[in-house]
């Protein structure tokens, strides 16, 4: 890693390591410009699967309040995209009154919006690590899983 003089080489060896480590079945890294549109720099995966190398994606993609916790919470997983989600109980917590802050939770849900654009993708599973520099969204490494 440190004689690695290029960006895209360096984000090359990244998703190889990562995809070596996860066994998925795809695994891209991008960055995201000053308008926060993002570039997919490097990926490996397996045979069958679409590459998205070169390929922007807007950034409505992702909106505001997805970024913020991708700056909090450096790894996010989805485990399955058809999952059906458990209702929590009690809705606020009983000592403040307050909603829950799932933020850090492991299994917590996620918009159905999104969990329909992952299987739009064909991915049923998911991982992102988030790339965070100077307390911002540099970009992510992408797993998907079908």
């Amino acid at each position: 890693l440190q004689e690695t003089r290029e960006l895209e080489a360096l984000c090359q060896l990244a998703v190889r390591e990562v995809k070596r480590i996860t066994g998925f079945g795809r695994v891209k890294a991008y960055r995201f410009d000053t308008e926060d549109n993002g570039v997919v720099l490097a990926e490996v995966a397996d045979p069958g699967y679409p590459s998205y190398l070169g390929l922007c994606f807007p950034a409505a993609d992702i909106p505001q309040q997805a970024r913020r916790l991708y700056r909090e919470n450096l790894i996010r997983v989805i485990q399955d995209a058809n999952y059906q989600p458990s209702p929590l109980l009690p809705v606020l917590n009983p000592s403040s009154g307050a909603p829950l802050d799932l933020s850090f939770a492991a299994l917590r849900s996620v918009s159905p919006v999104h969990l329909q654009y992952m299987r739009n993708m064909g991915t049923l599973a998911s991982m992102s690590i988030s790339i965070v520099i100077r307390d911002r969204l540099w970009g992510l490494i992408s797993c998907h899983n079908a």
